[in-house]
């Protein structure tokens, strides 16, 4: 962990700053100083949270039980107050399997897209010129494999990626910038400064969450004032052969794979691929080796998440104005399993419409401004 990430990170809990205290130091890309293990204390709380492999590992509750075991007298000499232990199992809804599978099978796309490819998409779904990055500092909210998350930094942007899953651990051992950082935390309780981001990015993920609406509230707090937060997520289907038959028979598979262990979660995400394949070889495809292991971790993604929920653009246009946000773009539009959508931070002024004298009490207006009349019976 390079100590310039502590600029913009914080205790989750209540938002303090850090201060760090390097175990082992080991030297980072380009020659910088790097902590490879050590432990972060907040300022007032004390909260503390662990380093490992250069990894901030920012959920509450006390550090790992074998990270204090391992390092029992540099904690006893940094700190004059006990620190809780945990186990360290939080893989219950995490996607550290998938990425696991996905480095094993040696698959190089992400979702069948370069790195390089993702970059250009992001610009498209973002709405923002190329030369806008540069300088800026950007989040993305559940990396994943990491991938894209360093090849932003092509673009002149300082880059933090965070992920529940343990995914980060190999993406931080491939970083070849020092100016991208890799976290392990939760996005329903974000490890960051609020505003300390130019532009989130969250990339189907937020959907994988417990309650996809606060997910958004929390991520959307990190965002500075006039910064950018683009999203995609999956669309609630409209038919009701998509609605009820193919999203219903992938939900109920789902509910029982998700709880199967880490082999059993592989075991249905291959056989599940041999189908497709078989499908896809009758319409005359063919499917080789490398589309092959891109098949089960797509398949893995969509028959073993714990949850996935689904949503209309209207929906989540009403989550962005509620949280400050101007008017919203569907900027990823011509997919069928999903949107994307991007808005900038900056309040607007309530809309004239059936409850737009609700909408000012609200926000403690005397009286809504001139320019906008009010509302008539």
């Amino acid at each position: 962990m390079n100590l310039s990430l502590l600029r913009v990170l914080r205790c989750p809990v209540t938002r303090e700053e850090l201060n760090a205290h390097a175990f082992v130091t080991v030297s980072g890309p380009r020659g910088t100083e790097d902590i490879g293990e050590g432990i972060l204390v907040a300022r007032l709380s004390q909260n503390t949270y662990a380093v490992r492999d250069g990894i901030p590992i920012m959920f509450p509750g006390g550090l790992p039980s074998d990270f204090s075991s391992r390092y029992s007298s540099e904690i006893r000499e940094t700190l004059d107050h006990p620190v809780v232990s945990t186990s360290g199992t939080r893989q219950a809804w995490s996607f550290s399997t998938q990425w696991q599978t996905h480095a094993e099978l040696g698959v190089d796309r992400t979702w069948g897209f370069t790195a390089e490819s993702r970059v250009e998409q992001m610009l498209l779904e973002t709405c923002l010129p190329r030369e806008f990055f540069r300088g800026k500092v950007l989040l993305d909210a559940g990396c994943g494999n990491g991938k894209l998350t360093q090849q932003i930094t092509t673009l002149g942007a300082e880059t933090v990626g965070i992920d529940f899953s343990d995914s980060v651990v190999q993406a931080h051992a491939r970083r070849s910038s020092p100016n991208v950082h890799y976290v392990r935390g939760d996005l329903q309780r974000p490890p960051f400064a609020a505003g300390a981001f130019d532009v989130v990015v969250s990339n189907g993920v937020l959907h994988h969450t417990p309650n996809t609406e606060r997910a958004f509230q929390a991520v959307a707090t990190c965002v500075r004032d006039g910064g950018a937060f683009y999203m995609w997520l999956y669309s609630k289907p409209e038919s009701f052969v998509r609605r009820y038959l193919y999203y219903g028979g992938i939900d109920s598979v789902r509910a029982v794979a998700s709880r199967l262990p880490p082999g059993g979660k592989r075991a249905v995400a291959r056989a599940a691929a041999y189908l497709a394949r078989a499908k896809y070889q009758t319409s005359g495809k063919t499917v080789d080796s490398e589309t092959f292991n891109e098949l089960i971790i797509g398949l893995m993604d969509t028959l073993t998440p714990r949850w996935r929920h689904y949503h209309t653009p209207v929906e989540v246009a009403r989550w962005y104005f509620e949280a400050g946000f101007g008017a919203p773009t569907v900027s990823h539009w011509d997919n069928p399993y999903g949107f994307g959508v991007v808005a900038t931070k900056q309040r607007l002024v309530a809309t004239p419409g059936s409850n737009f004298d609700e909408q000012w009490s609200r926000r403690d207006a005397a009286k809504p401004p001139e320019s906008l009349p009010a509302a008539t019976a």
